[in-house]
């Protein structure tokens, strides 16, 4: 059994991120999954990430 596994979100949570504070909508951990997500699911463009984003961000915070 596997009991000190790192997930996709403690991984990417240690990426700094240097945008400007009072610019950060989401935490940059929550922009690359969704990234990542949007690309497996066929993702083309921004526009394509910002509907899948807004559409499945809060099932994706449950994991």
């Amino acid at each position: 059994m596997l009991e000190n596994t790192e997930g996709f979100i403690d991984f990417f949570r240690t990426i700094p991120d240097h945008r400007m504070e009072r610019k950060k909508l989401y935490p940059i951990e929550e922009l690359l999954l969704i990234a990542f997500c949007g690309v497996m699911a066929g993702c083309d463009g921004w526009d394509d990430f910002e509907i899948f984003g807004e559409t499945k961000l809060e099932l994706l915070r449950q994991y």
